[in-house]
């Protein structure tokens, strides 16, 4: 059973064309136009005016195109282009071979026929994409590792839009807050703060109900924290869904980042794919299924919609490369024009991506128990090229700069302002490495005798 080839080549056509072709519906696409056609078996004279693949004479090509009916020409320029599938928005037929060369003229005709009726009716439409509906689920444990994760000040309440409104209004007496739960203006429950002893730290969370400018009853899941600077709130809860896949459902989640009540801001808000707790940006596409995939947001936030991505692409490896007696758990990069993001660190081997320019984001280092944060520091942007792949080399030998002021005869230096950074110019936060990686000494300048040699408590 046969029917559109996708990713052959001409040349692969003409060299399977006369055992397997005949009496099969093929497409493809030449100079923007698609057509569409059954592969007809010629015998004896050479095939005449067009629609011979490279000069192969047993073959003719019937093609019926979306214009007035005509020939396909397969010349010598076109044996390395790629013979694309029907597009999306048409149903296109599977025929097998016929078993005798006599039934193939009015298979062919009657397919002919079937062909015109399928461009030309609107109920033959078949979908562009699949769609994957989302629903809103709150954290009681917030667990997941966002890649630009802000806290915003509470002041006066949370600002979340709905219909009364856009405040949420809080009043604050010492660990104790009195919310505005449903927006309508009114103080109608009181919450107190769990104190961390050691800390001092007052955390807490709160669910916001309301309606949005459509009607629709909405609930806005809130973490919230007391410190030295004061009330701020972060976001505790996620649109959540699962993807259909070949391998079974790979679950997505979306996260409003940026704290303005919606889940749609593509490069700001995050987003999860797949079985982690660690995010990237939300992205207009994600590799899933070993696809990459276009996706578009529907405007309330309930669904989006899933598409072959059909711009240039690149590969780029990331953790081949990177060395460290670490694993590296993640490594978001985000596109300069902040349309593309992507998670590959815990990918091996290349991972394939849309052309362009990207920075890293964020990413994470592990051993045992211990985390370490990588922050783009002082790296270049990756420049992707299209139809290429690129390994990354980056991690260890690790560098550092730190400050010390001279008190008296010692000399003093605090974890907090020394700064690492990676081959690559990737800098490592809340690391204290292990061992002697570095070792900070302190030479005598005439003599050069050291002094004093410190190592930092290790993490890894």
């Amino acid at each position: 059973m046969l029917s559109t080839l996708p990713g052959h080549t001409a040349q692969q056509l003409k060299q399977t064309a006369g055992k397997t072709l005949s009496g099969c519906l093929v497409t493809v696409r030449s100079r923007g136009v698609w057509a569409a056609g059954i592969i007809q078996r010629k015998t004896g004279s050479r095939t005449v005016n067009s629609g011979n693949l490279g000069g192969f004479n047993p073959i003719e090509t019937h093609l019926f195109g979306f214009a007035p009916a005509k020939r396909f020409v397969f010349n010598s320029n076109d044996l390395k282009k790629r013979v694309l599938a029907f597009p999306m928005r048409f149903r296109w037929l599977k025929i097998g071979d016929e078993p005798t060369q006599r039934m193939e003229c009015s298979m062919s005709r009657l397919l002919m026929g079937l062909l015109a009726c399928a461009v030309m009716m609107p109920l033959c439409e078949a979908a562009e994409s699949d769609s994957v509906a989302l629903k809103y689920r709150s954290y009681r444990t917030w667990s997941l590792k966002l890649p630009s994760e802000k806290w915003f000040p509470v002041k006066e309440g949370i600002r979340i839009p709905h219909a009364g409104g856009d405040l949420f209004a809080f009043e604050f007496s010492g660990a104790s807050l009195k919310v505005d739960s449903n927006g309508d203006g009114n103080l109608d429950r009181t919450i107190k703060a769990l104190v961390d002893p050691k800390t001092m730290v007052s955390t807490t969370r709160v669910i916001l109900t309301g309606k949005d400018s459509s009607g629709k009853t909405f609930r806005y899941a809130a973490r919230l924290r007391n410190d030295a600077d004061g009330w701020e709130w972060a976001p505790g809860g996620a649109m959540v869904g699962s993807i259909p896949t070949t391998a079974g459902p790979v679950p997505v989640k979306l996260i409003d980042q940026n704290g303005n009540g919606k889940f749609n801001d593509i490069g700001l808000d995050a987003m999860i794919v797949g079985n982690t707790d660690h995010a990237m940006m939300l992205s207009s596409t994600i590799f899933v299924d070993d696809k990459l995939q276009q996706i578009r947001f529907e405007d309330d936030g309930q669904s989006f919609q899933l598409s072959p991505y059909q711009g240039d692409t690149s590969q780029i490896d990331m953790s081949t490369s990177f060395n460290s007696k670490a694993v590296l758990l993640s490594s978001v990069i985000l596109s300069s024009d902040r349309q593309h993001s992507f998670d590959i660190g815990a990918i091996e081997g290349p991972v394939q991506v849309p052309a362009g320019k990207y920075n890293v984001v964020s990413g994470v280092v592990g051993l045992g128990q211990h985390r370490v944060k990588i922050k783009a520091g002082k790296m270049k942007p990756l420049t992707l090229k299209a139809d290429r792949s690129r390994s990354f080399d980056w991690g260890g030998p690790v560098s550092s700069e730190f400050q010390f002021a001279r008190v008296g005869n010692q000399v003093q230096f605090s974890p907090d302002a020394i700064w690492y950074f990676g081959k690559a110019g990737e800098q490592y936060t809340g690391w204290h490495p292990i061992g002697k990686s570095p070792e900070f000494k302190v030479v005598d300048a005439e003599t050069q005798v050291v002094l004093e040699v410190a190592i930092l408590p290790g993490s890894c």
